[in-house]
Formats: structure tokens, C-alpha cells, sequence
């Protein structure tokens, strides 16, 4: 199996099916991003597909001495961020005062932090991987929301 960066040289040289794996290979993530931005199954597959088009668009901005998932996800993130942004500006303003509307209140925390969230949890995986068995239990056990991500890990 080739490495993102050796997908993205083929790439680079108009190799069709590298470009191909690449999209399987990263088509999942990047639906689950754009559906966490829209909270729409179809606005997310539109929005996934613009985000494959740009960074098709933008491979040869890619500098190898960077790790391309960390790249890419910088680039999807950044499109579903101004994806968001625009959504917010075209909203309709109503000129009836909030108070009125109790239950449209927001439960949830905005979406750029929940991505932000996201990315660090995820950094936060990578770091735990590459610790002993121990170690990562030890981590895991202080931190009862990493068990979920770690299914290995016995119940307490």
C-alpha cells in the first residue's frame, strides 16, 4: 500500500488511479467534516466533493516536507469554515427579539470548535498510540472520555 505522499506524486504526473485511491482513502473523514459542518447529508456530499476538487486544484501547492493528512485537513477545514461563514451571512434576519424564541436557543457548542475539538482529540490519539500499553492505560483511566476511542480497554 503507497503512502499519501507517494499517491500525490503520481499524482502530480497524471496518474488517474492514484488519484482515485487517494479520494477512497480519505472520502469518509472528509464526508464526516463537511456533515459535521452542514448537519445535511446532501450539502455534505456537495461540500466533500468541493473539497476534493480543491485539493485536487492545489496539489502541487503541497510541500513534502509536510505530512499530507495534516495538509489536507487543513485545507478541508479551512473550505468547510468559509462554507459555514458564507451559510451565516445568507441567513434571514427576523426582526422578532430572541427572548421570543426560547426554544431555538443553541445547545451545542459552535461547529469550528467542535472541529477544533476533534482535531486535537485526534492529535491526542496519535500521541497515545505511540506510548507502552501501560502508559496509555494509565492516561486512559485518568481521561474517562479517551476509553471510547479505545475499545480495547477493559471496563473499569
Amino acid at each position: 500500500m503507497r503512502s499519501d505522499e507517494e499517491l500525490v506524486a503520481l499524482c502530480r504526473q497524471g496518474d488517474g488511479r492514484a488519484w482515485e485511491a487517494l479520494i477512497r482513502r480519505h472520502q469518509d473523514r472528509i464526508l464526516n467534516l463537511a456533515y459535521q459542518f452542514t448537519g445535511n447529508r446532501e450539502e455534505a456530499r456537495d461540500l466533500a466533493q468541493e473539497i476534493f476538487v480543491r485539493l485536487y486544484r492545489k496539489l502541487n501547492q503541497y510541500q513534502e516536507d509536510r505530512t499530507f493528512r495534516t495538509w489536507f485537513n487543513s485545507l478541508a477545514r479551512n473550505l468547510c469554515i468559509d462554507r459555514y461563514r458564507q451559510r451565516k451571512r445568507d441567513r434571514v434576519v427576523v426582526g422578532t427579539p430572541v427572548e421570543e424564541f426560547p426554544h431555538l436557543a443553541a445547545r451545542t457548542e459552535p461547529v469550528d470548535r467542535r472541529v477544533i475539538k476533534r482535531e486535537q482529540k485526534e492529535m491526542i490519539m496519535q500521541a497515545l498510540d505511540t506510548l507502552s500499553d501501560i502508559s496509555r492505560e494509565a492516561i486512559v483511566a485518568r481521561h474517562s472520555s479517551l476509553r471510547f476511542s479505545y475499545p480495547w480497554i477493559s471496563d473499569w
